[in-house]
């Protein structure tokens, strides 16, 4: 089947997929009802996500594509997939219990990095060969980028922007610079597959948007992209430099928060608006002279797109420079995310959270 057109078709069947499940979830009542903390307004529909799941995968297998990675890969990327889009599925439906959705999470995540194994991270002239720290800092990478997908995922488009930037910005980088091989090139169909398949959620996720990714989405998202992010390293068609740099602005934001959060003894897995672009959209929200809720709509917006104007602008740059000169990876990681790190601590000092920033009445 002629690429291009595998690409339309993820479209199109993510934009069916999501409105058969936006009927569906409306009809039995998998509701987002906002509370103090969140920055919606209107009840949504949450879990359309698990369109993208399945578009990914369906087409994995249309496309043969699946059977052009390492057995190996392939199990970790479909059964590890599956395992955590159901329980990313479960926790939207029921709402499981902290404890139980990360020791489940956990054994797919060990089982995940047992099946493909570790690549080896090059850094300061240091070499990080496989080894039972490297076994651990792995798992502890993908536990952290599936859930600071999670975390991230808190205003209408910017997980599935965050993610088609992400993907494009890879695939792209996977064949414009050496080594190329057939591999890259399976590599970076997969990418491309999974940028179109959120795009065609993204049409009903646009603000103001009309059903949320939920769990299902966003967890399923952020491993399946850890995934890629180790695969690519241990076939040294990338590093881990390169994801890193393009994860930038979700990394920073999620990591500076949570730190923060526990040095101030707060709850960290509890939903909040302390994220800097949490505070971001509160502040254009407030600034604003639309009414309520045009103005978190054009909020979302603008937040959304600064994200992805980071991505393209800034951190691709130094992306191709870390692919370039692969044993400067960390330096480079270093110099493009020190100016986020800086600024992901600043923006909640200058945009505090404000008394007058209560919800208004539904």
């Amino acid at each position: 089947m002629n690429i291009y057109i595998i690409y339309a078709l993820a479209f199109i069947t993510t934009l069916l997929l999501t409105y058969i499940s936006y009927r569906i979830l409306m009809a039995t009542n998998v509701i987002d009802i906002p509370n103090d903390r969140s920055l919606h307004l209107l009840p949504r529909p949450r879990g359309g996500g698990i369109a993208i799941v399945i578009t990914f995968l369906l087409i994995l297998f249309i496309s043969d594509l699946e059977d052009q990675f390492s057995a190996n890969f392939s199990s970790a990327l479909v059964y590890g997939g599956i395992g955590i889009a159901l329980i990313g599925f479960a926790d939207d439906l029921y709402s499981l219990h902290p404890i139980v959705r990360f020791s489940a999470t956990l054994c797919i995540v060990i089982f995940s990095v047992l099946s493909i194994g570790m690549p080896s991270i090059s850094f300061m002239g240091f070499s990080l060969q496989p080894s039972p720290l490297l076994f651990l800092l792995e798992v502890l990478a993908i536990l952290w980028v599936l859930n600071l997908f999670n975390f991230m995922d808190g205003i209408d488009a910017i997980a599935s922007l965050e993610t088609i930037s992400v993907a494009l910005i890879a695939a792209l980088l996977l064949v414009l610079l050496p080594p190329v091989s057939a591999s890259a090139y399976y590599h970076q169909e997969a990418l491309l597959i999974i940028a179109f398949s959120t795009a065609g959620f993204l049409i009903w996720n646009w603000p103001p948007a009309k059903l949320f990714m939920g769990d299902v989405g966003s967890s399923f998202l952020g491993f399946t992209l850890a995934l890629f992010a180790i695969q690519t390293s241990i076939e040294q068609i990338s590093n881990v430099w390169v994801w890193l740099i393009l994860m930038g602005v979700f990394f920073m934001d999620a990591t500076v928060t949570i730190i923060r959060r526990i040095l101030n003894r707060e709850k960290f897995y509890q939903a909040h608006r302390q994220h800097a672009y949490q505070r971001l959209v509160l502040y254009i929200q407030a600034h604003s002279t639309l009414t309520s809720e045009m103005a978190r709509a054009y909020a979302h917006k603008v937040v959304s797109l600064i994200v992805v104007a980071i991505n393209f602008l800034w951190l691709a740059p130094w992306a191709y420079m870390a692919k370039l000169h692969s044993e400067h990876g960390m330096l480079f990681a270093l110099i493009s995310l020190t100016p986020i790190l800086v600024l992901m601590i600043l923006v909640p000092r200058l945009l505090p959270i404000q008394k007058s920033e209560a919800r208004p009445p539904l």
